[in-house]
């Protein structure tokens, strides 16, 4: 086992890998920092205006999708200015965008939007976001499932990439944007961090107006085939390498010495994740010894020792055990490498 993503192996077509949408890691509605759907970053910059992300199955182009991703102008926001924007981002992981490099790729997708006219998708350096190629597509018709397909060739010079664990590629859905994030030189490589043409509509003007994706699906060649569905227990082990949720999780540690001191536990992750990831524990802890169940009320939880396991320890502020051994026992961990 390696710290390397399954792409390379598993010689899958598509590298959004979860762009059917069918993987949100915290929920259709829970989300943080921006994060929606597994591999998926929903962000906003707007003087008044609020668009809300979620994942819906009330509307969807056809029935080979559970779930479509959705953006909902829950305030509109009128004039879109300098740096105002609303995008979605789907990540590549660099050594996922690894066989791209240098050759002819086709993004295919479903889109709907209550606004007509010019919309952008754009692929941009994932690390340093200083690259970029934007590309126009158009809505035909309001809120309207349409299929589309744009190209683009990986021949980019300069720019700062992550061919490794980190942000290979962003591939960026913008509903609209002002004029700092927004370019004229389309279907071409440019230096900067562009979003977005200048000819795009403003999608959230009002409030209500939606945005959905569906089937997104990045490919080699010249050709949009049919969506590749992973199998549900691929898609898991795809999804565990970025977010891992652990309910409930019991563990037997020790305790050191007889005296206060600190309980001990450590155990793999269910998959090796990407990178060592941001740990978060909530519930409470108990430990169990000859005085009887006690609450544990100084908790630390260790750091992540590698992107394979970890150790968590516990501090005992009580008067002196007996026992030398505990329980531990936890409400919840959230283990977090997404990108």
């Amino acid at each position: 086992m390696t710290q390397y993503s399954n792409f390379l192996q598993r010689k899958n077509r598509n590298a959004l890998w979860n762009g059917n949408f069918t993987s949100w890691p915290e929920g259709l509605t829970t989300f943080t920092g921006g994060n929606t759907a597994a591999m998926t970053r929903v962000g906003s910059n707007f003087d008044s205006g609020v668009v809300t992300p979620s994942g819906t199955d009330t509307t969807k182009p056809n029935e080979n999708c559970i779930y479509v991703h959705r953006m909902t102008a829950t305030t509109g926001e009128a004039t879109v200015t300098g740096s105002e924007y609303s995008h979605l981002l789907i990540f590549v992981e660099g050594y996922d965008f690894i066989p791209f490099i240098g050759k002819r790729a086709t993004l295919s997708f479903w889109v709907r939007a209550s606004v007509t006219g010019t919309h952008s998708v754009s692929f941009r350096s994932g690390s340093g976001a200083d690259t970029s190629y934007v590309t126009e597509y158009t809505i035909n018709q309001a809120d309207t499932w349409e299929y589309k397909v744009v190209h683009v060739t990986f021949d980019y010079s300069g720019g700062t990439w992550d061919y490794t664990t980190g942000r290979g590629l962003s591939v960026i859905f913008t509903p609209c944007c002002g004029t700092t994030y927004a370019t004229s030189s389309l279907d071409q490589w440019v230096t900067g961090n562009y979003i977005a043409s200048t000819n795009q509509v403003n999608t959230f003007a009002t409030t209500g107006n939606t945005f959905y994706l569906s089937h997104c699906q990045l490919e080699l060649g010249d050709v949009a085939s049919e969506y590749e569905h992973l199998d549900a227990a691929l898609l898991a082990r795809m999804t565990y390498r970025y977010y891992q949720s652990i309910y409930q999780y019991h563990s037997m540690g020790t305790q050191v010495g007889t005296g206060t001191g600190v309980n001990y536990t450590h155990f793999d992750y269910v998959v090796p994740m990407r990178a060592a990831p941001t740990i978060t524990a909530s519930g409470d802890a108990t430990w169990s010894g000859a005085t009887g169940w006690r609450s544990v009320t100084s908790r630390n939880v260790g750091n992540a020792q590698t992107f394979r396991s970890m150790s968590i320890f516990y501090d005992n502020t009580y008067s002196p055990y007996t026992s030398l051994w505990a329980l531990l026992m936890y409400g919840s961990l959230k283990l977090d490498a997404r990108l």
